[in-house]
Order: C-alpha cells, then sequence, then structure tokens
C-alpha cells in the first residue's frame, strides 16, 4: 500500500526534527516501498559492512535485479554477499573487491558491469582520524580526505561517465563534503541526474562510529536500517524534489514529502555563502582609459 504524504497545512517547517532513529514504515522496503527498485541494476561502494551491507540488502528487498557490491575486505564482502542472497534469492549480487581510491580500478569497475547501474550509492568511507587537527597523524588524516573525497568523486565521474548523457541517481551518505558534489553533478552534462546528499546518523556499530571522537558517542542512537531506509527512498522518483540538496536520515522523510513545495520554491536545504545587502560577488573589471 502506498502512504500518501501528510498535507502541508498539517506540516511546516518548524516541524522538522531529528527524532528518527530506526526505519519506519515510510522508509521501508516493506511497507511503503515495497517494490520500489523493481528490476534495476545497483551499485553500493563499502558495502562490506554497516550502511553499505545494510543499504544493498534493502535494495535487494525492495526488488533490485541486480546488486552490485564494492570493499577491500574479501571475507567482509563474502558475508554480505551470502546474507543478501539468503534474503533474496531472486536478486543477482555480484561483489567486486575494490580500493575507491584507484582511479583506474573504478574506471575498470564500471566496464565490467553487465549494465549500467540505474542507482549508484556512494557509500565507501573511513575515519582513521579521530583526534582533533592539533592532535592529529598528517598520514591518517590525508587516508581520510582520499577514501572520503577523492574516493567519491572518482566514482562519481566514472557513472557519469558511463551514463554518457542519460539520467541516473547519485546517492551521497556522507557528512557535509558531499554538499557541494550533489550540486556539481547537475551542472554537468547529465541533466537528469538526480543527486543528494545525507547525513546517515549517528551509528556506534559502524567503522566511523566505533572511531568516532569521545566528545561525539553520546550522539549515536541511530541503527544502520534507518540510513538504509533512508537512502533506499532517496533513490526514488518521488525524493527527486531534494536533487541537488542535503538532509539528515533522522528527519521524517514524509514530513519532508509533504512540505516539497516549500523546499523548492525557497531553495532551501541548500549549502550558501551568506552576504549581507548590498554585498556582490561579481567580479567588477578594472575601469580603462579612453586615452
Amino acid at each position: 500500500m502506498i502512504m500518501q504524504p501528510r498535507s502541508r497545512s498539517q506540516i511546516s517547517c518548524a516541524n522538522i526534527e531529528r527524532t528518527k532513529h530506526d526505519v519506519y514504515p515510510f522508509i521501508s522496503p516493506f511497507s511503503n516501498l515495497a517494490g520500489c527498485a523493481n528490476g534495476k541494476t545497483v551499485l553500493v561502494t563499502g558495502s562490506s559492512g554497516g550502511i553499505g551491507r545494510a543499504a544493498a540488502e534493502y535494495f535487494a528487498l525492495a526488488g533490485a535485479k541486480v546488486v552490485v557490491i564494492t570493499g577491500r575486505n574479501e571475507t567482509s564482502l563474502q558475508q554480505t554477499k551470502s546474507a543478501i542472497q539468503a534474503e533474496v534469492p531472486t536478486c543477482d549480487v555480484l561483489d567486486v573487491l575494490l580500493d575507491i581510491t584507484d582511479e583506474s580500478a573504478v574506471r575498470g569497475l564500471f566496464s565490467k558491469l553487465p549494465a549500467v547501474p540505474d542507482i549508484l550509492v556512494n557509500n565507501a568511507g573511513v575515519q582513521k582520524s579521530p583526534k582533533s587537527l592539533v592532535d592529529s597523524n598528517t598520514d591518517d588524516w590525508w587516508s581520510d580526505f582520499e577514501v572520503n573525497v577523492k574516493g567519491l568523486y572518482l566514482s562519481s565521474r566514472a557513472y557519469l561517465r558511463a551514463l554518457g548523457g542519460k539520467s541516473g541517481v547519485i546517492v551521497n551518505p556522507k557528512l557535509l563534503l558531499t554538499r557541494s558534489l550533489s550540486s556539481f553533478t547537475r551542472s554537468t552534462m547529465n541533466k537528469g541526474t538526480h543527486c543528494v546528499a545525507v547525513h546517515p546518523g549517528g551509528i556506534a556499530n559502524t567503522g566511523m562510529g566505533i572511531n568516532a571522537p569521545p566528545h561525539y558517542r553520546n550522539h549515536l542512537h541511530d541503527t544502520v536500517k534507518l540510513a538504509a531506509g533512508t537512502i533506499l527512498y532517496l533513490s526514488t522518483p518521488r525524493a527527486g524534489f531534494l536533487d541537488g540538496r542535503f538532509v539528515f536520515s533522522n528527519w521524517d522523510m514524509e514530513k519532508l514529502e509533504a512540505i516539497q513545495e516549500e523546499i523548492t520554491k525557497q531553495d532551501l536545504l541548500k549549502t550558501r555563502l551568506g552576504l549581507a545587502e548590498g554585498m556582490k560577488t561579481d567580479v567588477v573589471p578594472p575601469e580603462t582609459s579612453d586615452d
């Protein structure tokens, strides 16, 4: 049964709070999103465990024909594959060992796939350096940057090139780093490609949760199923109003959908530079003399 969003008169932006901590019917492949991925090919990077594994499982449960999973740990990747096949025997699961920071490997991945994915989930991420900038280790900090930023860039670029101008879907379950990329992909040749960034929530039993800074650990209240369900919802056409925007998985997606007109009309959920009245960013060329 498809759930109808509540009317705008019942909901305003003031009602959007980070109150969700587990999957709920509106974003569940067993309820509102049943069959939403029917026949689709989905690529989920970093799916050896945690959010990536849960997201891959949810796409399979929602009817995906092919789910491609990638990771650097062969044993964990096989565990993800086995778990999906046990739940959804009809789904074709392709497991690929992949270093997301290796440009040639990422490029080669798309050439090996039986079809260009309908959906790309840029989940691969790491946090080796939870320390403050002052106390951080240079190699760890830069390694995090390469996986979380360069890796996301390489997979997104390879996907857009593979699409060859056709439309696709990119979901970036990362933190603030992905906001600009969501806007960037909309300015490329793939005008019809839907891209949205989402904060996946605070999840204790993931690599990033385990390595979270001490002051952040009291905020880890969420499950991987919340992130997986939110990613699944954001990949659907009904979430098209969030194209190029950033959301929190803790927000109620049904409430967001109910105020989509307000979001698009006011162009909300985007990062901007705050300017006072009279401040302008256009370059003014120097005056030239007629002499």
